[in-house]
């Protein structure tokens, strides 16, 4: 029954946002999502910018996973709770949904995405999707590295001042983390050099490299 009601849904990106959603193992083994946003590129003046959304999370057979608020990414370094949507959910398809609001909660727009959930005890080892966190000075740097709370940032355009976080979270079968290795490449993906793994891991089975 699943099958047509997913077919008929009707997905939509808002054009006044960017989100980004990334799994991770949680502490009961189970998959936890977490989702983060952030305003895309300024609008004309005479239409107000988003400054929250509410985001409504359910399985294919509609059991709700998470309904709340939540803020945009904040300054790099400053970690909260209130800036991401952090549920647990089962392997399989998971529908978000989006009220996009100005600061005085008139909805500015929708957003409606699936995203597909992985089962964290297959036959082999899984990658999961990587978290790009950013940081405009040393000590912001230093201050995301420890944090697991450091709220990964939606956008892939960075200035050349800022200094990157990637974090790539991968486990083996049997749940225990997973070694996991980079290397930059050039436009053309050719490989340029290794990129070694940091000492310092704010989560089991996640590798922190410094971009």
């Amino acid at each position: 029954a699943s099958g047509p009601a997913l077919s008929m849904r009707a997905l939509r990106r808002s054009p006044l946002i960017r989100a980004w959603s990334g799994v991770l193992r949680g502490e009961t083994g189970t998959p936890r999502v977490t989702l983060t946003w952030e305003p895309s590129a300024p609008q004309a003046p005479a239409v107000p910018s988003p400054a929250s959304i509410v985001v409504t999370a359910t399985t294919a057979d509609g059991t709700l996973l998470f309904d709340g608020r939540i803020a945009p990414v904040g300054p790099p370094g400053i970690a909260s709770t209130a800036n991401r949507a952090e549920f647990d959910a089962p392997a399989g398809r998971v529908l978000i949904d989006a009220k996009v609001l100005d600061a005085k909660g008139v909805v500015l727009d929708t957003d409606s995405r699936d995203i597909d959930v992985p089962a964290l005890r297959p036959s082999r080892a899984t990658i999961l999707s990587p978290a790009v966190l950013r940081a405009s000075s040393a000590r912001e740097f230093r201050a995301i590295v420890e944090d697991p709370l450091a709220a990964p940032a939606p956008s892939r355009e960075f200035r050349r001042t800022e200094r990157l976080l990637l974090r790539v979270p991968a486990y083996q079968p049997d749940g225990t983390p997973a070694r996991v290795s980079a290397t930059l490449l050039n436009r053309w993906r050719q490989p340029m050099r290794a990129v070694p793994a940091m000492d310092v891991t704010p989560q089991p089975g996640v590798t922190q490299f410094e971009v």
